[in-house]
C-alpha cells in the first residue's frame, strides 16, 4: 500500500513500527512513550468498538497493559514524532487543503491534517513509499 494513502489504525500501526524498529535513534525522553518496560508490541485489534491500534506493554514482573496508540489523532503521541522529524531536517507546512511534511531531499508527504502528514512522513522516512496493507 502506498504510504501516502495510509489512514487511521493502519497509519498508526506503521508509525509505531517505525519507532519500535529502531528506538535507539530516538532521544531517551522520546523513547519512553512507546518502549516503557522491557517489551512493547504494536498491533491492530477490534475490541468491540471498531478497529484501533494498540501498544501492548509488558513491564518486567508486571501485568501486560494494552494502551491505545493513535498518533494520527493525538498531538501528545505525534508531538515526539514531529520533534524527531524536525531534528532530521523536516519541515511542516499548512497548505490550503491540509498539511505537508517534507525533508527537502527524499520525503514529501501530504495529509488532510497536520497529524496525518507528520505520521505519513515518519513512515516514509523509515519504510519508503510502500508498506504492507495488512500487517503480519
Amino acid at each position: 500500500m502506498k504510504t501516502s494513502l495510509l489512514t487511521g489504525p493502519l497509519l498508526d500501526y506503521w508509525v509505531g513500527m517505525a519507532w519500535l524498529s529502531n528506538p535507539a535513534h530516538l532521544p531517551p525522553g522520546d523513547r519512553a512513550f512507546l518502549t516503557t518496560g522491557d517489551a512493547a508490541f504494536i498491533g491492530i485489534t477490534d475490541k468491540g468498538q471498531g478497529v484501533h491500534c494498540y501498544v501492548l506493554r509488558a513491564p518486567s514482573g508486571g501485568r501486560s497493559v494494552l494502551t491505545p496508540f493513535e498518533p494520527s489523532n493525538d498531538w501528545n503521541l505525534a508531538g515526539p514524532v514531529l520533534a524527531y522529524l524536525v531534528s532530521q531536517g523536516f519541515d511542516l507546512s499548512h497548505i490550503p487543503k491540509g498539511a505537508l511534511c517534507r525533508n527537502f531531499a527524499d520525503v514529501t508527504e501530504y495529509g488532510d491534517t497536520a497529524l496525518q502528514a507528520i505520521c505519513r512522513a515518519m513512515v516514509a522516512k523509515r519504510f519508503g513509499e510502500t508498506v504492507q496493507e495488512y500487517p503480519d
